[in-house]
């Protein structure tokens, strides 16, 4: 399914809710982000029916990287629109592998977050928030 931020059209599954979980997806102080259309993006999707933000961002991030997440060390970032952000640890070293919503992932550390320019500046701040330690 396409999922654009901000393009609520027909092409969202009838079962997605308008809700989106994102997060910050990291490890060892590193990040991990999408390519698309708009430039880098943080993991994340739309909350199915019934589903809890736990099981939405752990099916959305094992959909669009590959990697498991320790849902035990999410801790909520801030929340903008209907969007709620996230930081959370992957679980093991993985192969990373991008879905075919995104043509590109890549693992950031705060220093090369700083210097990123092709990057929503919410999502910008968020990251930088995550690895600085000051969303703990």
């Amino acid at each position: 399914h396409t999922r654009y931020i901000g393009d609520w059209s027909s092409d969202v599954c009838s079962s997605d809710l308008k809700f989106v979980v994102k997060a910050v997806v990291h490890r060892s102080g590193e990040a991990v982000l999408l390519l698309n259309k708009n430039g880098w993006d943080l993991p994340g999707g739309h909350k199915k029916r019934n589903e809890g933000d736990k099981e939405a961002l752990k099916r959305e991030v094992q959909e669009e990287t590959g990697l498991e997440i320790d849902v035990a060390t999410m801790k909520e970032l801030g929340r903008k629109g209907n969007k709620t952000f996230y930081q959370v640890e992957y679980t093991s070293d993985a192969f990373m592998q991008h879905s075919d919503e995104h043509t590109d992932i890549q693992s950031y550390t705060l220093e090369q977050i700083q210097d990123l320019d092709n990057i929503d500046k919410t999502f910008k701040n968020l990251l930088i928030k995550a690895l600085s330690g000051e969303g703990e």
